[in-house]
C-alpha cells in the first residue's frame, strides 16, 4: 500500500527507469528526512537525482507494475505449465481478499491467455491457440504476478484515502480520485498537526478542540502549520498553487458544480498530494518523525 511503510522501489525522474532499492538506499529510509536529499545515480541515464525525488517519482509513476505494487500489501508470483485449451487452477497457498491485478506472460510460445476468478485463494488461467504459433493440446509455460490486498487495515485514514485515490485513478473514476487525493492531504495535515501538538505536551482533548475549531484546511496549512512547525507551503510557489487548485476543484465536485474531471486533473491531484506530504516530511521540526517510515519487509 501507499503508506511509507512499504517503500521498496525508486524511479528515475529523468528517464523513468525503475528498480528495487539497494541495501544502501534502504538504509537511507532509517535516517532523518533531511538526509534524503542525498543524490543517487541512475544506472540507465547516468544522471543524478535526489533520493527523495526518486521515491516520489516511484509513488506517482504510471508504470503499471509500480502502481499495483504500491496499492497492494500482497504480491505473489509463480510459473506453471498448462495444456493450451485446458483451464489451469492456480492455488495461492493463502487468502487474498481483494485481487487488484494478475499479469500473465507466456514463456515458451505465443498463445492467448487470461485469468478468471475462482475464490480468494485461487484463480484459473484459461488459454487458446494463437494462429501459427500454438495449437490446442500443446504444453505452455506461463508466469504470473498477482497484486492484492489483505483484509487488515492498520493504516491511518490519510493512507487509506491515498490508496483509494490511486485505485480510483486506475479504474477511470476521476471525480472520486481527485476527491480522495484532496481529502487524503487534509487528513494528513490533521494527522501531522496532532502529532506536533502532542509532542509539545498538549493534552489530547485540547488538540481535538483546536483542530475541530479550525475547519478550514487553508488556514491550517498556511497559518497553524507555519506557526507550530515552521512549515511554509507558500515557500514552494508551484506546489502551493497546485494544492490550492486541487482544493478548488475538490470543492466544485463536492458541491455538484464540476462533473468533467479528466485523467490529467486526477493525476495532478494525486501528484500534488504525494509531493505535499513529502514537503511536510522533509521540513518538519518534529523529532522523532512520527510517520514510522520503514521499507517493505
Amino acid at each position: 500500500m501507499i503508506h511509507f511503510k512499504n517503500i521498496n522501489m525508486i524511479e528515475c525522474p529523468d528517464c523513468n527507469r525503475s528498480g528495487s532499492l539497494t541495501d544502501e538506499e534502504k538504509s537511507i529510509l532509517f535516517q532523518p528526512p533531511e538526509k534524503w536529499n542525498v543524490e543517487i545515480k541512475c544506472l540507465s541515464c547516468n544522471k543524478f537525482s535526489k533520493f527523495s525525488d526518486s521515491i516520489i517519482q516511484a509513488l506517482i509513476s504510471e508504470n503499471l507494475f509500480l502502481e499495483y505494487s504500491l496499492i497492494s500489501d500482497i504480491s505473489l508470483s509463480g510459473t506453471i505449465e498448462l495444456k493450451i485449451g485446458t483451464p489451469y487452477r492456480v492455488h495461492l497457498g493463502q487468502k487474498v481478499p481483494m485481487i487488484h491485478k494478475i499479469f500473465l506472460t507466456c514463456m515458451s510460445k505465443l498463445s492467448h491467455v487470461a485469468t478468471t476468478p475462482c475464490d480468494d485463494s485461487s484463480f484459473f488461467i484459461v488459454s487458446s491457440e494463437f494462429d501459427g504459433h500454438s495449437i490446442v493440446g500443446e504444453k505452455q509455460k506461463v508466469s504470473w504476478n498477482l497484486y492484492g490486498s489483505s483484509a487488515e487495515n492498520n493504516y491511518h485514514v490519510w493512507q487509506s484515502l491515498l490508496v483509494s485515490a490511486k485505485v480510483e485513478l486506475l479504474n477511470g473514476q476521476y471525480n472520486l480520485s481527485l476527491m480522495s487525493s484532496a481529502i487524503a492531504f487534509e487528513s494528513f495535515v490533521d494527522f501531522h498537526l496532532r502529532n506536533v501538538l502532542l509532542s509539545q505536551g498538549m493534552q489530547e482533548d485540547a488538540v481535538t478542540t483546536i483542530l475541530e475549531e479550525m475547519p478550514s484546511v487553508l488556514k491550517k496549512v498556511h497559518k497553524l502549520v507555519k506557526q507550530i512547525d515552521q512549515i511554509n507551503l507558500k515557500s514552494n510557489k508551484e506546489l502551493n498553487k497546485s494544492w490550492q487548485l486541487m482544493v478548488e476543484l475538490r470543492n466544485k465536485i463536492a458541491h455538484g458544480v464540476k462533473f468533467d474531471t479528466t485523467k490529467s486533473d486526477a493525476m495532478d491531484a494525486f501528484t500534488t498530494t504525494v509531493k505535499g506530504i513529502f514537503f511536510f516530511i522533509m521540513h518538519t521540526k518534529l523529532q522523532p518523525l512520527m510517520l514510522q517510515i520503514q521499507p517493505k519487509s
